[in-house]
């Protein structure tokens, strides 16, 4: 699973980019109810599939998200995605998940 970004993507030391690709990682902490989050971010699929460094994003990403499996549901990595993905529309960016 993944997310494509579109836009003005503005990256750290004022470089920009139109596109973007994210991998995540997610864990739940003991009491079940606090979502932690790693994004890594791509200019492009090809950049992650050969290696080449991630970037990082001007805006910040936020990392820790309340989570109920009751109404979240119980795919963790569903759940991290679209939060995630919401967390980058709200600057404006398009995102897909997409490889699902």
């Amino acid at each position: 699973m993944a997310l494509e970004i579109t836009g003005t993507i503005e990256l750290e030391g004022g470089l920009t980019t139109s596109t973007g690709y994210a991998r995540l990682t997610a864990d739940v902490n003991d009491a079940g109810n606090i979502m932690r989050t790693v994004t890594k971010i791509w200019t492009n699929k090809t950049n992650y599939d050969n290696g080449v460094s991630s970037v990082i994003l001007k805006e910040p990403i936020k990392v820790v998200f309340d989570y109920n499996r009751q109404t979240d549901g119980d795919d963790l990595l569903l759940v991290a995605h679209n939060n995630i993905k919401t967390e980058l529309e709200s600057y404006g960016y398009s995102v897909v998940i997409t490889e699902l």
